[in-house]
């Protein structure tokens, strides 16, 4: 795992973020918040990709485990230093929260905490694993409260360069919608529709066709049929 550090948009990184977790939120009665304080700049200088895969690891896990009240993102600001900025992000829950003696299973790759309770709960614990070591990656720690029964914060503070806002310290800002590949074409594999659904909407804004699999055995075959296709067709009569 690498860290590839450019100017990114925090802001749009939230967006993202809340559109992919709203959708997982569907008809729970469960509020979204988000809070950025505006001592945040607009630009930040880090792993924009990275990050937005830590807050939706960590927030699809919180919508795991909330039934209803709320799930909160709030990023801030709290310590500055020649440019650099140490910014604080926590993700907190009114959900079931972890019992004393599992804090310290959390983050562990297929471990689930209170099994008997979280009995068909889908999870391996790779997504906490995965944004424990890409936060200590950055130089920050992956923390976490709780109070069973009452809920769960995580949170993380990582230093973050700043960038003016037109785009010219340290780096070129890359915006994401302004990004294409036409030619590009993508198989998502998930047995999870709306997961589908929402990936194969974020690839379509970049003009990227793709085809969708509810398992890999339906993804073999989708492949093995375009195999046989271009023994027989030029590849421009063949659909994505």
């Amino acid at each position: 795992m690498e860290l590839v550090e450019d100017v990114y948009e925090i802001r749009s990184v939230v967006d993202d973020v809340k559109l992919i977790i709203d959708n997982r939120i569907g008809s729970k009665p469960v509020h979204l918040i988000s809070e950025i304080d505006n001592n945040v700049p607009h630009l930040l200088i880090g792993d924009g990709l990275r990050i937005r895969q830590i807050l939706i690891n960590l927030m699809n896990n919180a919508v795991k485990f909330t039934e209803e009240g709320f799930i909160q993102l709030t990023i801030r600001c709290i310590e500055e230093d020649e440019g650099k900025m140490l910014i604080r992000f926590e993700v907190k829950d009114s959900g079931q929260g972890i019992k004393a003696e599992d804090l310290d299973k959390l983050g562990q790759a297929f471990t689930q905490v209170d099994t008997r309770r979280n009995h068909g709960k889908e999870g391996t614990g790779l997504g906490l694993s995965i944004s424990r070591d890409f936060i200590s990656m950055m130089g920050g720690q992956l923390e976490v409260t709780s109070e069973y029964g009452r809920g769960s914060e995580f949170y993380f503070s990582i230093w973050q360069g700043t960038a003016e806002e037109d785009g010219s310290s340290e780096g070129e800002i890359h915006n994401d919608a302004a990004f294409t590949a036409p030619e590009a074409k993508a198989l998502i594999v998930d047995d999870t529709e709306i997961n589908l659904m929402i990936t194969e909407e974020l690839l379509a804004s970049l003009k990227i066709s793709a085809d969708t699999a509810v398992s890999g055995e339906k993804a073999v075959d989708i492949k093995r049929l375009k195999q046989l296709l271009l023994k027989w067709l030029p590849p421009d009569h063949i659909r994505s």
